[in-house]
């Protein structure tokens, strides 16, 4: 399978399996696109999660394993906020340049609701930061989505199992590169 097919591939499968979303704290409506609303400190869902995945940067590097952590809260009903750190190295077909990443993102992200059990575990977001290189730091931007399922449940902490795709737009020349990770987050 070429690079763009399996690309194309994973975006479409994460879009299809990501049409849920996240939205914390008690809604007492059932709509998909939850009504703005200040969040009590009961309802701020702060989170921290491990990620593992894979990243596919673009030309001729291969596909490789990523890793990273995520941590966030939700200060304003149905939007969330947060940091993503995540790491790879991935090497070059037939070229002697390996590409080695740290990328921080802020993010900040739109969790839907109602109750739908597709929809109302998912979310869409945005993050922008700093891509670290082995030889500069460059600003990188990326669209994200995602989905959080909550596995077990003991009073108001649980552990949810998810999933998040993301297109990381480095700046320059460097190759941009799209990024499919499970995630394991603890809400507290």
């Amino acid at each position: 399978m070429n690079p763009t097919t399996l690309k194309t591939t994973l975006a479409t499968a994460a879009l299809l399996f990501s049409l849920s979303a996240f939205a914390q704290g008690q809604q007492t409506q059932s709509s998909t696109l939850p009504k703005p609303t200040e969040a009590t400190r009961d309802e701020w869902a702060p989170h921290v999660g491990i990620l593992a995945g894979m990243a596919a940067p673009e030309g001729s590097y291969d596909a490789t394993g990523e890793v990273g952590i995520d941590i966030g809260f939700q200060p304003y009903i149905p939007f969330g906020m947060g940091l993503e750190a995540t790491y790879y190295r991935a090497e070059a077909d037939g070229d002697a340049r390996n590409l080695e990443r740290t990328q921080v993102l802020g993010k900040g992200s739109y969790n839907f609701g109602g109750t739908t059990p597709v929809i109302k575990h998912s979310f869409v977001g945005l993050g922008a930061g700093a891509v670290f290189l082995s030889n500069r730091t460059a600003l990188v931007s990326a669209p994200i989505i995602g989905f959080d399922i909550p596995i077990k449940q003991a009073a108001d902490n649980f552990l949810s199992l998810g999933a998040n795709a993301k297109y990381s737009i480095i700046e320059g020349s460097e190759p941009d590169a799209f990024s499919v990770a499970g995630a394991v987050k603890y809400w507290y």
